[in-house]
């Protein structure tokens, strides 16, 4: 009695043990500068999309970029990214990475369970103004049509920070351990200022301006 209740023990200690490296926090996704790139030349363009599957990660802790170059004409001030897990996946938990170049906050950054048949925003926001940010994603300003491109998702540009990228990271093994035709699809916005927003800018620079004048 006394063997098959230990034997039983280290059965449940193995599966408890299987489900918590299973439910460990990945993955962790944040932005950061990129290098030749998929072109987006509108704030919902369909290119704005990238899968991973099992296979892509190799080992605990590998960081994968996704690149894309905003060439919208708009300087972008959030970026709104949405999770679907693909057919078959398990639960993964999402994360994102609040501080980089271009913005200062993220949500989620409590770390949250998406389910298959559901999808989870992970939204970047507050563009970083402060020493060596670019307030934003700037938009390309030598890159205004894809026939500039050698391809779509060939194109490149040199205006500082305007070619980013996705970056997700394995935090815990789980990206790592997707099965074969596994994994998710994520699929981005760029957040632009309205045109009326613009505007109203606008008109008050021009009001501040005329004011000292006076």
């Amino acid at each position: 009695m006394n063997f098959s209740r230990w034997f039983l023990s280290l059965v449940l200690l193995g599966f408890s043990s299987s489900i918590v490296m299973a439910d460990g926090i990945d993955p962790k996704m944040g932005l950061i500068g990129g290098g030749g790139s998929t072109g987006l030349f509108s704030p919902d363009d369909t290119n704005f999309k990238f899968f991973v599957r099992g296979g892509d990660f190799t080992s605990i802790g590998q960081s994968l970029p996704f690149d894309f170059i905003n060439a919208t004409n708009h300087l972008a001030v959030g970026v709104d990214l949405v999770v679907t897990l693909l057919e078959g996946t398990n639960p993964l938990i999402f994360t994102c990475v609040p501080s980089s170049e271009y913005f200062t906050n993220c949500s989620p950054q409590t770390p949250t369970t998406l389910f298959g048949g559901g999808s989870l925003l992970i939204r970047f926001f507050d563009p970083n103004n402060g020493e060596g940010g670019f307030g934003g994603i700037p938009f390309a300003t030598d890159l205004t049509s894809p026939e500039q491109c050698d391809g779509i998702e060939n194109c490149s540009t040199d205006t500082p920070g305007a070619d980013f990228a996705v970056q997700v990271t394995d935090v815990g093994g789980d990206l790592v351990n997707l099965p074969t035709g596994k994994g998710f699809m994520v699929q981005g916005t760029l957040i632009v200022p309205e045109p009326s927003t613009v505007l109203l800018v606008l008109a008050g620079g021009i009001l501040l301006f005329l004011f000292k004048r006076s």
